[in-house]
């Protein structure tokens, strides 16, 4: 059962509603792993924060160990609670299996985001009754690149794929066109490449 559906909007604002804010991230990581699987046991799931600088955009943190992460969001959305819900449905995603970003790893590719997006979209929608427009040329490529393995079973195909091969990230070019074999292989490849080209440094 979906209970995201019964996500009330507290009175006060994201940054003064620690509890609100947990009990969001937990009913969205319940709903994703209904739909995409179980997230990785070995990783532990920690409560959101909020950047203190205003030019850093949302994104997972790792703890040092690598042993668990958590939501780090933008200042906008500790005080809306529409960007709040649409952040952490996006990185609730990358959360099923924390990885560090470059230049420390390869992060995630074209079609985690993608995914990433579209779950943001449709939890937004489940809570205020609209889905937001997407306002990233760049992540609008990564959804319309991923929108474009299926026609009617998006979710379910996605989660197959996430199974099959571990990870979102670990996406190849086979197992998509195994599971969505009328996905163009143009469309894959683009898919499948590393979504951050920053380098990766030597450890």
């Amino acid at each position: 059962m979906n209970t995201l559906k019964n996500f009330k909007i507290p009175e006060s604002l994201p940054k003064d509603s620690p509890q609100e804010l947990w009990n969001l991230q937990r009913q969205l990581d319940k709903y994703a792993q209904s739909i995409f699987g179980p997230r990785n046991s070995k990783k532990k799931l920690l409560a959101p924060e909020f950047n203190a600088d205003a030019a850093e955009g949302p994104h997972v943190s790792n703890t040092i160990d690598l042993d668990g992460g958590y939501a780090s969001l933008s200042t906008v959305a500790s005080t809306s609670w529409y960007a709040t819900v649409y952040e952490l449905a996006h990185e609730t995603i990358h959360l099923l299996d924390p990885r560090p970003a470059p230049p420390f790893a390869k992060g995630s590719n074209w079609f985690e985001e993608g995914i990433a997006v579209e779950f943001a979209l449709h939890c937004t929608e489940i809570v205020f009754g609209e889905r937001p427009a997407i306002n990233s040329p760049t992540y609008e490529t990564a959804w319309n690149l991923t929108k474009k393995i299926v026609e009617a079973k998006f979710f379910n195909d996605c989660k197959n794929i996430r199974l099959e091969c571990g990870h979102f990230a670990d996406a190849n070019f086979h197992v998509i066109k195994k599971h969505a074999p009328k996905c163009d292989s143009r469309v894959i490849i683009e898919l499948i490449k590393r979504f951050d080209n920053t380098p990766i440094q030597n450890v």
